[in-house]
């Protein structure tokens, strides 16, 4: 036990430390995550709240369908936290460095698989806690919640809540890597894509959205009885609805049923909790063991990176500095399994939506409802945009590593890499963007001229995406560390993943009163008029110019300075 405080103590005085470091990039990085974290605070839980009182004073949706659209949500969030978890514990659990200094201390490995379980908890799920706090308060003050249920939710409720996804990823990603010794990896990684797709798919199949509503109003005006039999039978056993039932009691007032499902969820995550500790006592040091020898740390064989496309003498239409960097950074991207198996997931989970969204259509005709139903869209495929971007655009500068001295020394500007990287992110991210508005919005709508709109408006948000993510990526660089997914996963990954999804909040209230008036003329005039989209994409070209050609010059200028 002394040995785990001591360790934890100057883990604590060490980032402290780092972070009161009096740097001017330091100090900055310190007062812009201030503002934009709290910027996004605050933004969330006026969010919440507005949706809450749209949807209870408006729509009259009633408690229970609130409560159970909540379920869906949390549901998402703690799948999202699991796979996050899975995501970031291989770095930060086996190939971190002071992983390897603790293995050479006097330090049992139960002690460092705890010490590295918090701080992986604490690295992937900050954002995450941030924005459960704000959508928590906001819905909580609408409702009228008293004070002291802000705390005992968030503390006694919402963090146990993400533990216990955490401890599911965590085991998880033992029980893989102890697999590898009997199953290909390229096998379990198939298995576990199909598995995680699966259980998103089921569960939304089985608890559709929309067949609840119909049910649901089916019964007006008694829209506020507790209609269980809609529920599938599994849904009592989830956690997303043990906390989403405590909330729905809690506003009926019904206290028995709140420390009920507050006891399940409490000892569920109790019993998980010691389990993982069980099976990382049992299985940690063995699965580091087979991560020395593992597939991702063997080099791909000469044949497969000298033949073909990635030969680096081979002729290509580019010019021949531009073909050596584009292979280069293709070859290494092939090198890393851990690259291109989150690329083919992220890919498959863009499929799935595709899928899922193509057999929809927008049936109403009121044209508030169609415009919230296509800014819903558009921001949702700008997400997924963003995400991919943050998690490969993002680390891009950083993948140099201290190496980037020699990429200097070549004979051909720094520009020209800094602008060859960008425009390969913008090309890939464009083809994923269109390809999301023209499903999801010719399926739903079928207006060729909002289509057109959703497609050009889509080629300056990537465009913009790009840029920030590039420019901050370079602005803040880690060149000794090799690992993107950490990189992705950093103080300035989280900045720059926020002052995107306040660009998109800026971009969508821009577009509300365009797109709304568009339907209104549409309902009334269904013909493809051009001349409306005009406004609204020059407004966010400029805005466009003016971010993109910010972060690229705080890039570039940080790139020179390291050099």
């Amino acid at each position: 036990m002394r040995q785990l405080l001591h360790i934890i103590k100057y883990r604590l005085k060490s980032g402290i430390k780092l972070k009161l470091e009096p740097q001017f990039n330091t100090v900055m990085k310190n007062l812009a995550s201030v503002v934009i974290f709290g910027g996004f605070a605050i933004g969330a839980y006026f969010f919440a709240y507005n949706v809450t009182s749209y949807l209870i004073e408006e729509a009259r949706i009633g408690q229970f369908l609130l409560h159970r659209f909540l379920s869906m949500f949390l549901f998402v969030f703690f799948i999202t936290i699991c796979l996050g978890n899975i995501l970031v514990s291989y770095s930060t659990l086996f190939k971190s460095s002071d992983v390897k200094f603790l293995f050479t201390q006097p330090v049992s490995f139960f002690k460092i698989f705890l010490i590295k379980f918090f701080d992986n908890f604490l690295y992937s799920s900050t954002t995450f806690f941030l924005m459960g706090f704000a959508v928590i308060a906001g819905y909580g003050s609408y409702i009228g919640h008293p004070w002291y249920f802000y705390p005992l939710m968030m503390f006694g409720i919402f963090i146990p809540f993400m533990i216990l996804a955490a401890c599911i990823g965590v085991v998880t990603l033992l029980l893989v890597i102890r697999l590898t010794e009997y199953v290909n990896i390229k096998h379990l990684a198939a298995l576990f894509v199909i598995g995680y797709i699966g259980i998103v798919y089921i569960f939304f199949q089985s608890v559709s959205p929309i067949s609840l509503v119909y049910n649901v109003l089916d019964q007006y005006p008694a829209i506020d009885g507790y209609f269980t039999g809609f529920d599938p039978w599994f849904l009592q056993y989830l956690p997303s609805h043990w906390v989403a039932e405590l909330l729905y009691w809690s506003v009926q007032g019904n206290s028995q049923y709140v420390l009920l499902n507050a006891g399940l969820l409490l000892l569920s995550v109790g019993g998980v909790f010691c389990g993982s500790m069980f099976i990382g006592r049992k299985m940690y040091y063995p699965s580091w063991l087979l991560t020395i020898n593992s597939v991702e740390s063997k080099p791909a064989s000469k044949k497969r990176l000298t033949s073909g496309l990635i030969d680096l003498m081979s002729s290509s239409v580019l010019p021949r500095s531009a073909s050596v960097l584009l292979k280069r950074d293709l070859i290494r991207f092939l090198r890393d399994p851990g690259q291109w198996v989150h690329f083919a997931l992220m890919l498959l989970l863009v499929s799935i939506f595709l899928i899922s969204v193509g057999s929809l259509s927008v049936e109403f005709k009121d044209p508030f409802l169609m415009t919230i139903v296509y800014l819903v869209i558009f921001l949702f495929n700008a997400f997924l945009v963003a995400a991919i971007a943050l998690r490969f655009v993002y680390p891009m500068i950083s993948m140099e590593g201290e190496a980037l001295w020699a990429v200097r020394s070549a004979p051909f500007r720094i520009q020209r890499i800094y602008f060859m990287k960008g425009f390969v992110a913008v090309i890939i991210l464009l083809v994923i963007a269109q390809l999301l508005s023209y499903v999801t919005i010719s399926s739903m709508f079928g207006i060729s001229s909002l289509v057109l709109f959703s497609m050009v408006a889509q080629l300056l948000t990537v465009v913009t995406i790009v840029g920030i993510n590039l420019g901050m990526g370079s602005y803040f660089a880690q060149y000794n560390q090799k690992n993107p997914i950490r990189i992705a996963s950093s103080q300035g990954a989280s900045l720059t993943f926020l002052i995107v999804l306040l660009y998109l909040i800026i971009i969508v209230s821009l577009y509300i009163p365009f797109i709304a008036r568009f339907f209104e003329q549409w309902l009334l005039f269904p013909r493809n008029n051009l001349q409306w989209m005009f406004p609204p994409l020059l407004i966010s070209g400029i805005l466009t110019g003016i971010l993109a050609g910010a972060a690229t010059l705080l890039g570039m200028r940080a790139v020179f300075r390291e050099v």
